[in-house]
């Protein structure tokens, strides 16, 4: 028996979106390129500007796929390129200057800016100046959307937003985009710096943005300071756990990093029969991973490939083989993980992020966390209990928290409507 690990949930902070992760990004070359419902002889159904880019599977029989915020439908491979795509940069804030593809505007004028973890994109298009001096402008664009590992995802445009205050709050009640606004880096021969949309093409004028931090399996965590060793104990109250010993775990486990912050060794037990559950080596030549150890006392082997950019860790081209009694086991490897522009998963999400086959190991409970902003610790968060299809949700509150000196928390209470359901211990060792 086969299956294909994929978990493709946003609240979850995954890479893994609308598109399959091997659609690439492409641009029009010719004006005026009908755009047909079907290839060959399809019903014209609009016509593409040069310059336009979307993103696509990529050509097969002569015709392209494409699509935009405005637009889908097929067009002639004669007429495309492809766009080779750069890795976006917490540098690429700043001032930008803009072509647009709509022949009735010159030029564009506007800024690119970080606030709160959210990026910030406004521009106004403008004529050139007629014979008395005055110049055309539109109304303008404010676009707001989260980084991504070649660009930048927008997925609102907001009118009167104040970048005085927290960005946020104000997006409560905004609609979001239908289909996103997408800006991708654009890898170019003279190392300029070019900023694609589906209708613009942006030159970052000086980038003043933040160096990029060293992005490694740690920040999964979101762990602070170099990080040797994290132990780790859930359990949960005699009350909650009543009648749940079936459903529920108790567990502890220990994960080992390199001092470049990636996974080395893991191990988790069930700490009331203590009863080992997994234990892994994980060995790496450069991107490529192997695991080696055993699970429910059956050995244990996979391999698969780790790709980080400036905001993801993503795991791909994986194979997992857990040779049973009965016959062999296989799982394949293929998600990945957002991260913010602090380095740390984004703000509400899934804290279940794990390595490959770390997630399975405990059980029916999941969770998904609220962070505060300014400590990055964790404050509420929702509980998913599922088994067998018949499992429940519910919220809780932590509590009790307390951090070490590197402002890592090592206690936590979750409560649910003031009763305690289980608490929380971290122990962690650092270089």
């Amino acid at each position: 028996m086969r299956h294909r690990i994929i978990i493709a949930a946003v609240m979850a902070g995954l890479t893994i979106g609308a598109y399959a992760s091997d659609w690439k990004y492409y641009e029009t070359t010719g004006d005026g390129v009908n755009l047909r419902q079907a290839p060959v002889d399809g019903k014209v159904i609009g016509q593409v500007r040069k310059g336009t880019m979307f993103s696509s599977p990529g050509p097969s029989d002569g015709w392209c796929y494409m699509t935009t915020p405005l637009q889908g439908g097929y067009i002639s491979e004669k007429f495309v390129r492809e766009v080779p795509v750069g890795e976006y940069s917490r540098r690429m804030v700043g001032d930008v200057m803009g072509t647009p593809t709509d022949p009735a505007w010159s030029y564009s004028l506007g800024n690119l800016s970080e606030h709160d973890g959210w990026l910030v994109l406004s521009f106004n298009n403008w004529s050139e100046p007629m014979e008395s001096g005055f110049r055309m402008s539109d109304e303008g664009y404010t676009y707001v959307g989260r980084p991504s590992a070649d660009g930048i995802t927008f997925t609102y445009r907001v009118r009167g937003l104040d970048l005085d205050r927290p960005v946020g709050p104000q997006l409560d009640g905004v609609p979001e985009l239908e289909r996103p606004y997408e800006l991708i880096v654009e890898k170019t021969s003279d190392g300029s710096i070019e900023l694609r949309t589906f209708d613009n093409s942006f030159q970052l004028q000086e980038p003043n943005g933040p160096k990029d931090p060293t992005i490694s399996e740690r920040n999964l965590y979101g762990l602070k300071g170099n990080v040797k060793k994290l132990v780790r104990a859930r359990s949960f109250t005699p009350q909650y756990m009543e009648g749940m010993e079936n459903i529920l775990l108790n567990f502890v486990d220990q994960i080992e990093f390199s001092p470049e912050g990636n996974i080395t060794t893991y191990y988790v037990m069930d700490s009331d029969t203590e009863r080992a559950i997994a234990q892994y080596v994980y060995q790496r030549d450069g991107n490529k991973v192997k695991v080696t150890g055993k699970r429910d006392n059956y050995p244990f082997e996979a391999h698969y490939t780790q790709t980080n950019s400036n905001f993801s860790i993503d795991y791909s081209d994986g194979e997992a083989e857990l040779k049973l009694d009965e016959g062999e086991n296989g799982a394949l490897v293929d998600y990945g993980y957002s991260l913010e522009w602090n380095g740390y998963p984004r703000t509400t999400m899934s804290e279940e992020m794990y390595a490959p086959f770390m997630i399975e190991a405990y059980g029916a409970l999941s969770m998904t966390s609220e962070y505060d902003k300014s400590t990055n610790l964790p404050v509420k968060g929702e509980v998913n209990v599922d088994y067998g299809g018949d499992g429940w949700v519910f919220s809780v509150e932590y509590r009790d928290l307390q951090t070490d000196s590197q402002g890592n928390w090592t206690k936590r209470v979750a409560y649910q409507e003031g009763t305690p359901v289980f608490v929380e211990l971290r122990n962690i060792e650092y270089y």
